[in-house]
């Protein structure tokens, strides 16, 4: 093999090796992002799915569930009940017109469900482990829970946040300017609300 064949067989292995090093340059971001994002999917929809049950935890009891083992338990072996609710009015005889009407409310229970069966039925969840709802997924550590009350226009409201503490993304930050830049969340620990900091139609 002369000089020039060996030069050429070279030269084509350090073009080879520096096109790969160029395509990892630009693909390894964009597998990042895309990786990133499939772990963000699957963050948000645990998230929904704890944002159900502490909806579900708060018609029961009036209040959010400040422990992920009693939101579990309540999940786990919690009876939800569907309840009629009638308003019977009895008019004022005219001349007591002044005192008004009286009302009465009644509450029929019309049936009751478990709530494991109402929120994550088998069909849909067919590998629900209620033990690890309060777990980001596929991570070894839970999601960041408060829950807890705060004075809105002089009411005494109930208030619940619930969070990704180690965002998959390291460009999130819990007091990121941008709110759909801060780690994934639901919820609000000085108002009543419960919306998520990412795309409601996600």
């Amino acid at each position: 093999m002369n000089k020039t064949r060996i030069f050429s067989v070279i030269l084509f292995v350090v073009a080879l090796g520096l096109s790969y090093y160029l395509y990892r340059i630009i693909m390894q971001p964009i597998e990042r992002q895309e990786e990133i994002a499939k772990v963000e999917v699957k963050v948000v929809e645990k998230l929904k799915m704890i944002r159900e049950a502490q909806k579900e935890y708060f018609a029961a009891n009036k209040v959010y569930a400040n422990k992920w083992d009693e939101l579990v338990a309540f999940v786990d072996t919690g009876i939800s009940y569907e309840v009629q609710r009638t308003e019977i009015v009895t008019l004022r005889d005219i001349s007591l017109r002044h005192l008004g009407d009286s009302v009465r409310v009644e509450y029929d229970t019309l049936s009751s469900i478990p709530v494991r069966e109402k929120l994550f039925p088998e069909k849909d969840y067919p590998n629900f482990d209620v033990k690890n709802l309060p777990f980001v997924p596929n991570k070894d550590f839970k999601f960041e829970l408060f829950a807890g009350e705060t004075t809105m226009g002089g009411v005494l409201i109930q208030v619940l946040e619930v969070m990704d503490p180690k965002p998959e993304d390291g460009t999130r930050k819990k007091d990121h300017e941008f709110k759909n830049k801060r780690n994934l969340y639901f919820g609000s620990r000085d108002k009543a609300s419960l919306d998520g900091n990412w795309s409601e139609r996600e």
